[in-house]
């Protein structure tokens, strides 16, 4: 590892550190006196929620009992945006470029996709390999779908940054009681985290207050592909194609095409609904 490397990784450890002290309401110093360790916090479908910091209870009391959210077990959960310290950066630092072939989300998803179809209808003789392939295209599509997501609501508030002011507004998130006194341009920060740290996978959630509370949109539901990202998208991208059980998923075209008009049909819906269909 360089040391340009090193320097970076440490950063972004004092970055982490800073963020996690203040939102447990203690000092540095502090934090650095006590024992921790930090855990995902998966729903079962796996996507993300948040993380859980436990804290060692060999740790000084007089820390513990400061720290804001300490539960019984000595554990505090945390949203799952607040302690990336770069999300909010990278949104502001998104280069928005009508000449851009990411410009239109909905183009950039149709081409994509029709790609992934001409990958499709290529001959692979070998079992072992095309089973690979086959995850592989199911990724693939995957990715474009919630890149989709992603993409359109960054290009559509970097259009129209009043957007961001809405989901100031509508989000449930500043309803909470923490962020009731954040300025309106603190809460405009929080808003860039979010855009780029929610899982997209998280339709039914994440996905559906985001659209909501920035474009008044519902977006579909749709149990197939709820199906779809439950109980195979997780296995095949965590876990390499094996669920927790150890057992293998199967997905062959029919599963990979099956997945492609669900997301197709989602994607035109949105687009439609959001003027970007042209």
């Amino acid at each position: 590892m360089s040391t340009i490397d090193e320097y970076i990784i440490e950063r972004q450890k004092e970055q982490q550190e800073l963020k996690l002290a203040s939102l447990l309401d203690i000092t540095v110093d502090e934090l650095s006196n006590v024992n921790y360790d930090i855990y995902e916090d998966e729903g079962y479908d796996g996507a993300l929620y948040g993380y859980i910091v436990k804290f060692d209870s060999n740790s000084p009391q007089d820390i513990l009992h400061k720290i804001k959210g300490l539960d019984s077990n000595n554990q505090v959960w945390v949203d799952y945006w607040q302690l990336d310290s770069f999300d909010s950066e990278a949104y502001d630092e998104y280069k928005y470029e009508s000449e851009s072939s990411t410009f239109n989300s909905y183009i950039y998803y149709k081409e994509s996709m029709s790609k992934v179809m001409i990958l499709l209808s290529a001959k692979i003789d070998d079992s072992s390999l095309l089973e690979i392939f086959h995850r592989q295209i199911y990724v693939s599509v995957i990715s474009y779908f919630e890149t989709f997501l992603w993409l359109t609501v960054v290009n559509l508030t970097k259009a129209n940054p009043l957007f961001l002011g809405k989901i100031v507004d509508n989000h449930p998130l500043f309803q909470q009681k923490e962020y009731l006194k954040k300025s309106k341009q603190q809460k405009v920060e929080i808003v860039k985290t979010l855009i780029n740290s929610i899982p997209y996978s998280d339709l039914e959630n994440k996905v559906r207050k985001l659209y909501k509370s920035a474009f008044d949109v519902e977006i579909p539901k749709d149990d197939k592909l709820t199906k779809h990202f439950k109980d195979t998208r997780n296995h095949v991208i965590h876990r390499s194609g094996y669920n927790k059980q150890g057992d293998k998923i199967e997905i062959d075209t029919m599963i990979i095409k099956d997945l492609m008009e669900c997301c197709d049909t989602f994607v035109d819906n949105i687009a439609k609904k959001l003027h970007i269909d042209t």
